[in-house]
């Protein structure tokens, strides 16, 4: 009777013992595919040459944003604030270069001859110096409409340059006789390559004439899996502001039949006053209020980010050389960092990781170290038993 008591006692103990690991076990388990859900990240961070990651990109708007004698020469008056805000891009007369808004728009706007003088790159590794007139193919046009600067000019360097490490740009800028008024100054944007007309805040510095300034540039590459809860683009040659310019296009034409001339495509403006406004309107909506509500889910961010900080070297020697052949001219000298710091976003729980950590639970629950005890306990009460018979 005694014994069959005993052997109910240590059922009793294998289920409840067992019952107590299973749901410890499952628990676990749980809280472990629960946490690898969560997609929990971690940072690796890391002190890189600069030559070997994206350098900022820098883009240069003049003090006048359009040719205003040439929309009055199409006979129109005061049309440079129609030309700009409501979508009057056509001129009166029979004159292709007032008619065709295309030409008309080529020469409305600003070249980089018209303001810019050159640019010199300086190297880390490599003793040459890279001069790089305003007329070079590495001056690619964009129109800023969105910060009012007409079209700009961004200095694209291509990667066969930039593997040397660049030291220091050197850019010299004028004002045409006759244009300069007191407050009127070029603009200078510093922004991640590809993200100038997107960026929510790209960094400004204002260069006045005569003025021989130079600064120190530092920038961090950080390389994320999602920004907050948001994917982003992987590929480190996305350029955001060429998609919503493609996105843009695409809409204008399709509910409009035509395009405001800011784009990258200038062979669709509108001819008529009352469509070209709504055109303008529709480009207007896409970089700001459509970019600030997230609509442009076609168009995601980099995920490859960069931080941009602007420190103040001194001023060169202000107002010196006033005059660069022959126009009235200012410098800006931007010194770069050989090294910079880079972060790398990796998740710190994988399904590796998951799968580890599940199967050692599981093998607790399997093992001899826990489930298997009781045949420990049952064994040492036998021996009892057995020694107080004896």
């Amino acid at each position: 009777m005694q014994t069959y008591k005993s052997f109910g006692y240590q059922r009793l103990f294998k289920i409840l013992t067992f019952l107590a690991c299973f749901s410890f076990v499952s628990w676990q388990c749980y809280k472990s595919v629960d946490k690898y859900l969560q997609e929990p990240r971690s940072t690796l961070l890391k002190i890189d040459f600069a030559k070997d990651w994206p350098t900022p990109t820098f883009t240069v708007c003049s003090s006048e944003p359009i040719n205003d004698d040439v929309l009055e020469g199409c006979s129109r008056s005061g049309w440079s604030e129609r030309y700009l805000n409501e979508g009057a891009w056509v001129g009166s007369g029979t004159d292709e270069n007032c008619t065709d808004p295309k030409i008309l728009y080529e020469n409305a706007m600003k070249k980089a001859e018209e303001f810019i003088h050159y640019a010199k790159v300086k190297y880390f590794f490599n003793p040459t110096v890279s001069k790089i007139q305003a007329n070079s193919s590495l001056w690619k046009p964009v129109h800023a409409y969105v910060t009012r600067h007409g079209r700009c000019y961004q200095l694209q360097i291509p990667p066969e340059m930039q593997e040397f490490g660049i030291r220091e740009i050197e850019l010299f800028v004028f004002w045409p006789q006759g244009t300069f008024k007191r407050g009127n100054y070029m603009r200078i944007f510093f922004h991640a390559p590809g993200e100038f007309l997107t960026s929510r805040e790209p960094k400004p510095f204002g260069l006045y004439i005569k003025e021989q300034v130079a600064i120190e540039l530092d920038h961090q590459i950080d390389n994320v899996l999602k920004l907050g809860n948001e994917n982003c683009v992987q590929d480190p040659m996305y350029n955001r502001d060429t998609c919503v310019n493609e996105v843009l296009f695409k809409q204008s034409m399709e509910t409009l039949g035509c395009t405001s001339p800011w784009g990258l495509n200038q062979d669709h403006i509108c001819t008529n006053d009352t469509i070209g406004k709504e055109a303008h309107e529709l480009y207007k909506n896409y970089f700001t209020k459509k970019l600030e509500d997230g609509f442009l889910e076609k168009c995601q961010r980099s995920c490859q980010t960069m931080k941009i900080r602007i420190g103040s070297a001194g001023n060169i020697n202000k107002k010196l050389q006033g005059y660069v052949n022959g126009k009235p001219s200012g410098s800006l000298h931007i010194k770069m960092h050989e090294v910079i710091t880079v972060t790398q976003d990796q998740y710190s729980y994988n399904w590796l990781n998951l799968v580890a950590e599940v199967g050692g639970y599981v093998g607790l629950f399997l093992g001899l170290s826990v489930y298997q005890v009781t045949d420990l306990v049952d064994r040492i009460y036998q021996l009892s038993f057995i020694e107080k018979i004896l």
